[in-house]
């Protein structure tokens, strides 16, 4: 059948001699590959549509029970045009295309994914400083949507709480199979544990409450940067198939993001 959707474009590589295979998550469909006809030849219908990173929309020929579909038309609905030209930009814009690529499985439909790959690119266009936080903030959101929302307020074993005048002395731990934040009297319960600083503990808690919009305002600690990215990667290969492999980390390290 034939359809219209909007999607982003999380990957694209040659096909044949003229025409390419793109990966993207949809509006409606979620995930999908198709092939698209003639769009590496010089006077291609698609123009600069099917590049990564891309928020575009598309005619699908949607054939059911098959993994590739047939891409018969495609126009750019909205330009990101410093995740074209800015090398920490371009790196923070594929590194969130490439872990939706890996995280999410095919054909299943998640608007309110899409919505939050949409905002984050277009906060990553925007910002003008602590382009981290926004990946941070992305991560944590696509955690939560996925069903494995960290937990940085409770003890995950004795479901104690975090009390707001507890010392930056005093140890607190974060623990990937447990999901959250492990008080000192239960660590032991968790051999793998990490240990975090409050203040650390503390951003996390305003990077899941804060709107997109304000995340930028944060201010990270160089400390709190390694723990937050060593929690998170740790967390992500734990819970999300495919996270092990991403590329864009090591390239994130090397442009300083």
């Amino acid at each position: 059948m034939i359809v219209k959707t909007e999607a982003i474009v999380l990957r694209s590589r040659r096909y044949r001699e003229t025409s390419k295979l793109v990966t993207f998550y949809s509006r409606k469909f979620g995930k999908l590959t198709g092939v698209a006809k003639g769009a590496r030849e010089t006077r291609s219908k698609f123009g600069g549509a099917l590049e990564p990173m891309t928020y575009v929309s598309l005619v699908l020929y949607k054939k059911e029970h098959r993994d590739l579909h047939l891409i018969s038309g495609g126009e750019i609905v909205k330009l990101f045009p410093r995740l074209q030209s800015n090398l920490e930009k371009i790196t923070a814009g594929l590194s969130v295309v490439e872990l939706v690529d890996a995280a999410m499985r095919n054909e299943e439909p998640g608007e309110i994914v899409f919505c939050l790959v949409v905002e984050v690119l277009t906060e990553i266009d925007h910002a003008t400083k602590n382009l981290q936080n926004v990946l941070y903030y992305f991560r944590l959101h696509l955690l939560d949507l996925m069903g494995y929302k960290p937990n940085f307020l409770t003890c995950v074993r004795c479901r104690k709480k975090l009390a707001r005048g507890v010392s930056d002395e005093r140890p607190v731990y974060f623990d990937a199979q447990g999901g959250g934040i492990v008080c000192e009297n239960c660590s032991q319960m968790f051999p793998k544990r990490l240990r975090l600083s409050l203040r650390t503990i503390r951003i996390f808690q305003d990077l899941m409450k804060v709107p997109l919009s304000e995340v930028s305002t944060i201010e990270v600690p160089e400390v709190s940067k390694k723990e937050i990215d060593e929690t998170l990667r740790i967390y992500m290969r734990y819970h999300l198939a495919g996270a092990e492999r991403l590329k864009s980390e090591a390239v994130m390290k090397r442009v300083a993001i």
